[in-house]
């Protein structure tokens, strides 16, 4: 199961060319004759009132897709470059720059990757430079300008700050390009530390520094080579204003970029444990103003941004912890025994029976049920950035759950986003002493409160919903896999889940649905496998015998159901048989695997699985088809296993 990121990609989603009408069409025709054609006229006349009419009309026609393509076709960008803003009037060079700004944000990013390529930023080079001297000389002390001026610099300032923000979210072609001109980096940081920068400009400065920030080195290198710019995060991080939030984001970019974690930053608590008590505390004023019904339209922005950048640190913990684990001598070796295991395996035959293939039988089971390895004093460390994410965000997250308006769906997703993460970390800890008693302590309390708080009312009222379906059981499996499944449930409110796999195979079902799914969707992140992978969890050690048998009893049905049922869920149901019945001493192995015949039913699915696997293009769809070949060779191990397990009881 992977953790969602959070994090947008450097691209916006693209739309498909616009078609239009060719301009014989008579409405094409009349618009270009009676709009366009005077606009960009006026645009280009001397008088300064005529130029200002044209702007206005300009500005309210590229909303149009019929007029902005026109305007395009007319060449209005090459008439701005090379006219407009050339012109010695900074009013002038003011509209101009709105303008393609406003064009910049109704056209797809391949219209900025265009400008790029026709040398945009070569052109702000020189904007950049007037504004920074400007700025500067309105704030000298002899300096006297009238409020009409103050206005345009910081009209014109943000109207160049929203036209960065567009070049840097469109390609990663275009922030290569932005990371040669210093510049850019030297205006933004400066419009920070001028304390007469208005707010507003602040916070857009912020927003295109998040989106230049992330995942790009050679931005990022730049920012650390100046010790101002990066105190100047800081100070504003400490601020116990709005825009800490945005500075906690940029921050965190910073940090992930250069893998600074816990446990190897060049600085004390330079890492995402720093910024974690900083957007909790902005979590809580949010929604104690929403409780107090004081919540200002603003706030939904701020409060999206800070739970976005709480899971981003959740992922980054993930990734941080992954990271160790891989460099930790002893999983490397035992990784290597594993494979050597592998190795021995595949010449089975040559095994002589008896104690031997006892031995060999029971290193099978062990590589079926996996292994867990033990964190060394390397991560130890970690549990800083963990402790804020358990102790301080999840229950500030939960809060936002227990009001009752204003918070829209779309800010509960990115909640559910964000506790999602956490889970998953935490799921992927084990029970070693390296992390403190309380931590393990407190995450069983707090998986039950995420339950009930969150999952269980959700799984009653919106069961039905195919897009928040996902979001939900995602969280759910990795709640309920963070605590080896000891959630306390209502009677049969496993029936829920499995009516929601019913829900999901109807949906897989339906061809409206089949036909816009995207090729590349990871099958295995699907609402099923989430269903099943949140029961697999439920039925485990201890679980009563009558929920373990009403699992148990559905989740083998689906192996039996190839090939309608779809590879994915198949082999996620037959992972989990192998966790929850690898054990003859659990309390339900005779009363449901044996008693309820799950062993017969694997007997009977396994030429099924395996006819269905063989179906799967390796090169198609690699992953599927490993994955399936993996079950269906573990599947035959753990028959083998099983039946070796009761004959030795018997005996």
């Amino acid at each position: 199961m992977t953790i969602h990121t959070g994090v947008k990609e450097k691209t916006r989603k693209r739309t498909e060319f616009r078609k239009i009408k060719p301009l014989s069409d008579p409405e094409l025709v009349k618009i270009r004759e009676e709009k366009i054609f005077p606009a960009i006229k006026d645009l280009q006349s001397p008088d300064l009132a005529a130029r200002s009419s044209a702007v206005g009309s300009i500005l309210k026609l590229v909303t149009d897709v019929k007029s902005s393509k026109l305007f395009l076709r007319e060449q209005i960008v090459k008439i701005l470059l090379d006219q407009t803003l050339k012109h010695s009037d900074l009013e002038t060079k003011a509209d101009g720059w709105c303008i393609l700004k406003s064009i910049a944000q109704e056209e797809d990013t391949d219209f900025c990757v265009h400008l790029s390529r026709m040398g945009i930023l070569e052109t702000i080079d020189p904007t950049l430079k007037l504004l920074i001297e400007t700025i500067e000389s309105h704030n000298r002390a002899d300096s006297k300008p009238t409020q009409a001026q103050r206005d345009l610099v910081w009209n014109l300032t943000t109207t160049i700050v929203n036209l960065l923000s567009l070049l840097s979210g469109s390609h990663d072609e275009v922030v290569d390009e932005i990371s040669k001109f210093p510049i850019v980096l030297n205006f933004l940081f400066g419009l920070l530390m001028t304390k007469s920068t208005p707010l507003q400009v602040q916070l857009g400065v912020q927003s295109c520094l998040i989106t230049l920030t992330e995942d790009n080195k050679a931005i990022v290198e730049q920012i650390m080579e100046s010790d101002n710019w990066f105190k100047t995060l800081i100070v504003i991080k400490d601020s116990n204003q709005t825009k800490a939030i945005y500075a906690c984001r940029i921050l965190h970019n910073i940090f992930a970029t250069l893998q600074w974690f816990d446990y190897n930053t060049p600085a004390k608590d330079m890492s995402d444990a720093m910024l974690i008590p900083v957007l909790t505390k902005h979590l809580a004023d949010i929604t104690n103003d929403e409780i107090n019904g004081q919540i200002p339209s603003s706030s939904g922005n701020d409060l999206q941004l800070a739970l976005e950048t709480i899971a981003l640190v959740a992922t980054t913990l993930q990734e941080a912890i992954e990271h160790c684990n891989h460099n930790e001598k002893g999983f490397v070796e035992s990784a290597d025994g594993c494979a050597a295991e592998d190795t021995d395996i595949e010449v089975e035959k040559d095994v002589i029976p008896g104690e031997n293939e006892d031995e060999r039988i029971d290193a099978d089971m062990e590589m079926v049920t996996g292994y867990e390895t033990d964190h060394e004093d390397e991560i130890k460390n970690e549990g800083s950035t963990l402790d804020h994410l358990v102790h301080n965000a999840t229950p500030e997250i939960l809060r936002i759950f227990q009001t009752k308006k204003n918070i829209s769906d779309s800010l509960k997703g990115h909640a559910l986003a964000a506790l999602n993460n956490i889970s998953w970390v935490i799921s992927n800890i084990d029970d070693s002493s390296t992390y403190s008693a309380s931590l393990q302590k407190f995450r069983a309390s707090l998986a039950q409160e995420i339950w009930d708080q969150v999952i269980r009312p959700s799984l009653k009222s919106d069961t039905d919903d195919i897009e928040l379906a996902p979001l939900i059981t995602g969280l759910a499996w990795a709640v309920a896999r963070s605590v080896k499944g000891a959630i306390k449930l209502v009677p049969k409110e496993e029936e829920e889940i499995i009516r929601l796999y019913q829900v999901s195979r109807d949906s897989e079902n339906n061809f409206t649905i089949k036909q816009t799914r995207k090729e590349e969707e990871d099958v295995f992140q699907g609402l099923g496998v989430k269903c099943i992978g949140i029961l697999g969890n439920l039925a485990r050690e201890p679980a009563e015998i009558n929920l373990n048998r009403s699992i148990g009893k559905f989740l083998v049905t689906i192996p039996l159901m190839a090939p309608e049922a779809p590879l994915a869920d198949v082999v996620e149901s037959l992972n989990q048989i192998f966790d929850i019945y690898s054990d003859d001493r659990f309390s339900f192995d005779d009363p449901v695997f044996w008693g309820e015949k799950l062993y017969e039913s694997l007997e009977e699915s396994l030429p099924k699985v395996k006819k269905m696997a063989n179906s799967i293009d390796k090169r198609k769809y690699a992953e599927l088809r490993t994955r399936a070949d993996e079950s269906i060779f573990n599947l035959g191990r753990f028959l083998a296993y099983k039946k070796k397990e009761k004959k030795n009881k018997k005996s």
